[in-house]
């Protein structure tokens, strides 16, 4: 199940959080305060490049813990055979380093920098709800 999946859709009434605030389920508010800690650092993430040596896009994802991380690859894995696209991922200590082409190519094609999205927007959600303070 994915994450967007898991937010579900906003069925809550205005008094229960204030305008402009974006809606995050109470289970998943609770299991994010467990997860997190005191001394929280902000992730550092390098966007996507263009490697013109190699013909690849890459990029970095850095996470404050192990069990961020292994959400990120978690959901990269889900998405890629959903997409028949896969990506080289090294995965290091508090990091996931991924590349990706078409291989068939050996370019970069437009199904390389939709994977690119998909994977910014994973990301992005993974951070955005398990650092909910």
């Amino acid at each position: 199940m994915k994450l967007k999946e898991l937010l579900g859709p906003r069925n809550t009434g205005p008094s229960q959080h204030a305008p402009g605030e974006r809606y995050v389920p109470t289970l998943i508010k609770e299991f994010a305060r467990s997860e997190s800690s005191d001394d929280h650092v902000p992730p550092r993430f390098s966007s996507w490049h263009h490697d013109d040596d190699a013909n690849k896009l890459i990029c970095d994802f850095d996470f404050a813990s192990p069990k961020l991380l292994a959400r990120f690859v978690q959901e990269v894995l889900v998405f890629q055979e959903d997409s028949h696209h896969h990506g080289v991922i090294t995965i290091e200590p508090e990091l996931v380093h991924v590349e990706v082409w078409t291989h068939r190519l050996n370019d970069v094609t437009d199904l390389d920098h939709e994977y690119a999205n998909e994977l910014m927007n994973i990301y992005n959600d993974i951070i955005e709800v398990f650092n909910v303070e």
